[in-house]
């Protein structure tokens, strides 16, 4: 814990007491980069650290946040029995076991401790008000999405090889790449589990939506690996398995357990999907705001064909294109002036301005057609659209 936040932590360690039976002990040698220079490191009570928990006046690492969020009472500061919110345990299992799952789901855990934006939580909410399915169902609905998109972003961070989600170290840059390539299936397998007590068409509907996503992530992968550059109604398609299945899963839900027909709300929750996806690649680019939680167009360190790179291949030069190309190769090898020429070259393509202009239609063609439901409106205002920005300097300075 410090002051004002650390520049470097070059050892993380934490140690964790289940039931007094089992510990979780945990140490990397990776560094982990964080904001401003480390001005103190106090020993504290837990009391003096629950007050400064929710103290605006104390800046605590994004790392230590999600650790303490996964594994201590946010009220009471006191270590607290494995928890299991998200995916439902309600079988009886044994001590040790209920210990051993716990240790297991860590880096599973430790990302739902982060704070995202909630957009599936809330389309949910504003979905089951539509439909009028019951609080219980629709607390069913929620947590069986958000548990399956925590779940994907462990692996997917893995498969990206990303450094920070949500402002902090990836899980496997914390845990380990083994366990956090297992943790996500398991906790995936778990909610299978606690779903066999519900109707059979419920599962149904969300194996089809973990198949439809892993098929889209596939997809994107394999585009990336090769160098191929969909087009843009291929980008489209993949989309709507990557990020829509879980979006159409969330109508798919509200319909089966309210028994009304909802194929409309299904086609809207997939054209919110696309705009959701778009938009996040957008920001990945053009976003200061996103650039402070991930890094200054981390999708060039993937080599991602993104919306308005695909764009840039589409109407660029052939010099232009042939350049882009040589960046996206470099993966994480690109430097901040890589990326800032990266930028420009989008920029003089005009594919910055193209997919804002998309999104800005996207955006108010679903504020039209949600007009009837205040959830969902309320939803696509917390996603701010900004056009893109001029970059003089290096974004990091």
């Amino acid at each position: 814990m410090v002051d004002e936040g650390m520049p470097r932590l070059g050892r993380v360690r934490f140690e964790e007491r289940v039931l007094d039976v089992f510990h979780v002990r945990r140490t990397r040698d990776e560094l982990v980069s964080m904001l401003a220079p480390m001005e103190c490191v106090e020993w504290v009570r837990p009391a003096t650290l629950r007050e400064w928990m929710v103290d605006d006046a104390k800046h605590i690492s994004p790392l230590f946040r999600g650790i303490w969020r996964t594994f201590y009472d946010a009220e009471t500061g006191d270590p607290v029995p494995p928890r299991h919110d998200i995916v439902h345990i309600h079988d009886e299992v044994s001590h040790a076991t209920e210990a051993s799952d716990h240790a297991i789901l860590t880096p599973y855990s430790y990302v739902r401790g982060m704070q995202g934006k909630a957009v599936r939580s809330m389309l949910s909410k504003a979905v089951c008000r539509l439909l009028g399915v019951s609080e219980a169902k629709q607390k069913v609905i929620a947590s069986t999405v958000e548990g399956i998109h925590n779940a994907s972003l462990v692996a997917d961070d893995i498969e990206d090889a990303s450094q920070m989600r949500r402002g902090a170290p990836c899980a496997h840059h914390v845990f380990g790449t083994a366990l956090s390539i297992n943790a996500p299936y398991f906790a995936m397998f778990k909610i299978l589990q606690r779903l066999a007590s519900e109707p059979p068409s419920i599962t149904r509907h969300v194996v089809d939506a973990l198949v439809e996503l892993h098929r889209g992530q596939g997809t994107d992968i394999q585009w990336t690996s090769l160098e191929h550059c969909p087009s843009e109604e291929d980008y489209l398609r993949m989309i709507d398995g990557k990020t829509g299945a879980l979006f159409r899963l969330i109508a798919h839900l509200g319909w089966a357990y309210s028994a009304q027909d909802q194929t409309p709300l299904v086609d809207l929750c997939a054209r919110m999907a696309r705009f959701f996806q778009i938009r996040d690649d957008y920001c990945n680019i053009c976003d200061p705001s996103y650039w402070e939680r991930k890094g200054f167009f981390e999708d060039l360190d993937e080599g991602k064909r993104s919306f308005a790179v695909i764009h840039a291949f589409s109407h660029g030069s052939d010099e232009a294109k042939a350049r882009l190309r040589t960046l996206l190769g470099m993966r994480g090898d690109a430097t901040i002036q890589d990326k800032r020429e990266a930028y420009h070259l989008l920029e003089e393509t005009g594919s910055l301005r193209f997919t804002w202009d998309w999104l800005v239609e996207a955006r108010d063609e679903l504020v039209l057609a949600c007009a009837s439901s205040p959830g969902m409106t309320a939803l696509i205002a917390s996603l701010p659209i900004r056009p893109p920005p001029r970059i003089k300097e290096d974004p990091g300075r």
